[in-house]
């Protein structure tokens, strides 16, 4: 185990560990999972008996930072599982929500936890972090073909159906650009696969989203199935940022992600109290104002980070094409903004909010604004 798990952490995970048949019980026995699986005609017994507490035993061992083979084994299989039958993300997402929900509630059994949540969050926080496939695009190579993606790896490279991907893509893995790994080559994709696999390497690759029209670079790992002949590849990909190669596009929709000329927070905070002086001096009202994507994370959970990187673009762009040369504007942390607006008369300063909160609800996802005038005797 970790020197860094704390003693409220390893009474937890022992806590766990003692009743995982009853948290599985617990969890497939949930009148969600049982709708979500009887639409895709599964059987819960099955699956309670294949993968539950092997999926309680593999999230055990990683928050205890073990490698377990058998547990990794049973998961890759699971992860198979779940392609093969065609879960959606948003289903996937579900599946363990509701685990997490189970754990919570278990945890909160322990005597002490409810009382002293606050004390436990560090360690409640790290028990959360348990393994979903929602963002991440997943494919599967055997024989130098793919033979099997999710839905979000197929959307990544603008194909309905496995016919029209393999069809597009003669050579099996060019759409991955930039990848950084001396022995990637196109044209022997067994022999890359086998030597990641081996070495248990990470790679970074460039790969145009044709969804969103941008590159983005993802993070990728490769992975053997167990007890398959010829080897089934899993190679699992998580964008990690927007590419290079996509900045350098000078057209306004191309950058939409480009936040550069913000501030970050603490120039923000910094900026604040400059202001703040300043109009004590001259006698300028300021306001404070933070935009809100209150929706973030549920987008990044049930679209992907890329769906959520597009709504801050288009939030940025909607406060950049609406601020004056006096405003400050900065990029806070999570789903907020932040703007300093030094204002001559409140009514031309509620007016301005209220363009700005029009404009930024234009879009679905739900946005809010909050204004807060600023004393300048601080």
């Amino acid at each position: 185990m970790s020197k860094h798990n704390s003693p409220y952490l390893l009474s937890i995970i022992d806590h766990i560990e003692h009743n995982r048949t009853s948290i599985v019980d617990e969890w497939v026995g949930s009148k969600k999972l049982i709708r979500i699986f009887s639409a895709y005609k599964i059987s819960l017994k099955k699956f309670e008996s294949t993968y539950g507490l092997s999926i309680v035993e593999y999230f055990i061992a990683t928050t205890k930072e073990q490698n377990n083979s058998n547990t990794s084994a049973a998961m890759k299989k699971m992860l198979y599982f779940f392609l093969e039958r065609d879960i959606t993300p948003k289903d996937i997402f579900d599946i363990f929500r509701i685990l997490q929900g189970v754990l919570i509630h278990s945890i909160f059994q322990i005597s002490g936890v409810k009382e002293q949540a606050l004390s436990y969050i560090d360690e409640l926080k790290q028990i959360l972090q348990i393994i979903n496939f929602v963002n991440t695009k997943i494919f599967l190579i055997q024989n130098e073909h793919i033979i099997l993606a999710n839905r979000l790896f197929l959307e990544l490279l603008g194909v309905k159906n496995m016919q029209e991907l393999n069809k597009k893509y003669l050579n099996t893995l060019e759409f991955m650009h930039n990848v950084d790994s001396d022995a990637f080559d196109v044209n022997n994709v067994s022999s890359w696969l086998e030597n990641m696999n081996e070495h248990k390497k990470a790679f970074k690759a460039d790969i145009f989203h044709h969804k969103y029209a941008k590159t983005f670079t993802y993070n990728g790992r490769v992975t053997v199935l167990p007890d398959t002949k010829p080897p089934k590849y899993i190679i699992t990909l998580n964008s990690i940022e927007q590419s290079d190669e996509s900045e350098d596009d000078t057209s306004e929709g191309d950058n939409q992600t480009n936040m550069k000329d913000f501030y970050n927070y603490a120039e923000f905070e910094h900026m604040l109290a400059e202001m703040q002086r300043e109009a004590k001096k001259s006698f300028t009202p300021i306001a404070l104002i933070v935009v809100d994507v209150v929706e973030l994370q549920k987008i990044n959970d049930e679209q992907g980070v890329e769906a959520g990187d597009m709504v801050l673009g288009e939030v940025a762009n909607d406060i950049r094409s609406h601020a004056t040369q006096s405003m400050k504007i900065a990029r806070l942390e999570g789903s907020r903004f932040g703007i300093i607006m030094p204002y001559t008369s409140q009514q031309k300063c509620y007016e301005w909010c209220y363009f700005l909160s029009v404009e930024l609800n234009k879009k679905p996802e739900r946005k809010t604004l909050s204004l807060t005038s600023v004393d300048e005797s601080l």
